[in-house]
């Protein structure tokens, strides 16, 4: 039977293997999710540990790394994308050649679940970053069934989930196509809805999207947009920053994420998908021969079947060095460090009245804030120049 403990990733790869359907994920006293097994319906067929990627050594597939920074060769795409829109010239590859895409969206009542795309016009959904832990349903069972139906895969999510769905198939695909974020860890769903629902309350509306990264706000960075509408049913839009949300400041520090984050065993260059996705920190140091003003990807070209992709994509890339790769990105070398306060932090937030929360975040983190703001008055145009000045000669 299944050894469930603090490593485990709730990746809900032994969730849908188990033939008795008796392992079902279950939330603890803080809202992280862990599977549950009913021992009088295991028959003790041993699946789910088979299946379950931590009882496998690191599942390398680094051969031939390559690392790159590119943009779309679209605006539009790059402006509706997180970072340079690496990943949307991946997935509309495999869409135009009539594959299915899994990865990350918003359900109605925007809890983070994992989708299935099969058209273009609906990528849009799996765009864009969701800072909290996707609900991976049944998608792994889904994706088995595109796979042997021959038609191409493209599954994207956290290294977890790559590795959890490898270990969940068993077997190499040469249909699948896969690719894992560079993670900063995954706070509980039960958090972000709790402060979702105070957001809502403090600022009168009715949020249909919340975007972490939105560019419409404040550029390529650290800012978002909720979207939804008033009391009136008129749309309305509210900025985000994240020296101003307890929520998304708490994600940055990397003070609410499961246990299984700090000790990451893929929070390295030994990568569990074919390409690896993120943002290129430091951009602004390097000799680029595209602007960046829009945001730029660090795209990790792992396998020679990454490497031969690139070549179809509508993708403007410049390759970069493994070590100027990983130098601003801090997770492609080391877990999340867990500080000493993050337990009671996490449980105040699970706990405490979300105004509370607020208030005592503002005075701890007064001159945090104001560093924030002072920031975000800074012309985009002139942070570009500091921000080179800054990164130009850190890139060897």
């Amino acid at each position: 039977m299944l050894n469930v403990n603090k490593n485990c990733t709730a990746c809900g790869a032994c969730v849908q293997i188990c033939p008795q359907k008796c392992i079902q994920l279950e939330k603890d006293s803080l809202g992280f999710e862990y599977p549950s097994i009913n021992a009088e319906q295991c028959i003790n067929c041993g699946l789910c540990e088979k299946s379950c990627h931590l009882n496998y050594p690191n599942m390398r597939n680094t051969k031939s790394q390559r690392a790159y920074a590119a943009i779309h060769t679209s605006t539009d795409v790059c402006l509706k994308s997180t970072s340079g829109g690496a990943f949307g010239a991946i997935a509309e590859h495999v869409l135009q050649n009539h594959g299915v895409v899994y990865g990350c969206g918003y359900s109605e009542e925007l809890k983070a679940v994992h989708m299935r795309v099969d058209r273009i016009e609906n990528l849009i959904a799996l765009q864009g970053s969701k800072y909290v832990q996707s609900e991976i349903g049944d998608t792994y069972f889904l994706a088995k069934q595109d796979l042997l139906e021959q038609k191409t895969v493209l599954f994207s999510g956290t290294p977890c989930q790559i590795a959890g769905l490898k270990a969940f198939l068993g077997k190499e695909y040469s249909n699948l196509l896969t690719v894992d974020l560079v993670c900063h860890g995954v706070p509980p769903y039960a958090l972000f809805k709790k402060y979702l629902a105070w957001f809502e309350k403090k600022h009168s509306m009715s949020v249909k999207n919340y975007d972490f990264r939105a560019k419409a706000n404040a550029g390529w960075g650290s800012s978002g947009m909720a979207s939804g509408v008033n009391k009136n049913g008129l749309s309305k839009k509210r900025k985000i920053f994240y020296h101003n949300e307890y929520y998304y400041h708490y994600f940055l520090t990397g003070e609410i994420s499961r246990d299984s984050c700090y000790v990451c065993k893929y929070a390295n260059l030994d990568r569990p998908g074919d390409f690896s996705l993120g943002d290129l920190w430091g951009a602004e140091g390097f000799d680029l021969p595209f602007s960046i003003q829009n945001g730029c990807s660090l795209l990790l070209a792992n396998n020679e079947k990454a490497n031969k992709l690139l070549s179809v994509l509508s993708l403007v890339c410049t390759e970069i060095s493994i070590d100027q790769a990983s130098k601003n990105n801090a997770q492609l070398i080391s877990p999340i460090a867990k500080s000493k306060s993050r337990d009671e932090i996490l449980r105040s937030l699970a706990n405490d009245d979300p105004l509370k929360i607020d208030r005592d975040f503002r005075k701890k983190y007064f001159l945090h804030r104001l560093k924030g703001k002072i920031k975000h008055l800074v012309p985009n145009k002139l942070r570009h120049v500091i921000l080179r000045y800054k990164y130009k000669n850190n890139h060897g």
